[in-house]
């Protein structure tokens, strides 16, 4: 299986997936600077099966009932290789299952130790309900509860010194 990884995405990934999957950066291909439709094109000529891409909002900016391929989008706390490469062995699941052409999400946010949880279809059924047929796959999300405590204590700390201001 081949899979291009779009320019936004750290070339260090493709260096993670082993055989029988050929990884290979937009860069490396020469394609750098590519918009993304014209990248599509390109891609499927060169018989890539799917496109791993991090950028937001991608099923709005390019026509998704015709893809020729899965696009994979990725979506951590950064773009960064520390924040993506915990998502690699969900990439890797996905492509394992000869995903169907459409749009699949894996969504994580981890903490320094890397421990995360994962939870399947989260967020697709929403997705679904607010945007109609849109041809998505599955959308798999992984969470750490470090993340969440820290999340949750802060909104706690600063309501806590918003009602000590307010009295």
């Amino acid at each position: 299986m081949k899979a291009l990884l779009d320019e936004s995405v750290p070339r260090q990934l493709a260096k993670l997936f082993t055989i029988p999957f050929e990884v290979y950066p937009v860069q490396k291909m020469g394609w750098a600077g590519t918009e993304n439709g014209q990248l599509i094109k390109i891609a499927a000529d060169h018989q890539f099966d799917t496109l791993i891409t991090v950028v937001r909002g991608f099923e709005f900016q390019q026509d998704v009932s015709n893809l020729p391929f899965a696009v994979i989008i990725l979506f951590a706390l950064t773009n960064r290789y520390n924040d993506l490469n915990p998502l690699v062995p969900e990439v890797i699941s996905v492509l394992k299952s000869n995903p169907k052409r459409g749009i699949y999400h894996i969504r994580g946010w981890v903490s320094l130790d890397n421990e995360a949880i994962v939870i399947e279809n989260q967020f697709e059924s929403e997705f679904s309900k607010r945007f109609g047929n849109i041809p998505t796959g599955p959308t798999i999300l992984v969470l750490n509860f470090d993340w969440i405590v820290l999340k949750i204590t802060c909104w706690l700390l600063f309501s806590l010194l918003v009602i000590a201001d307010w009295l």
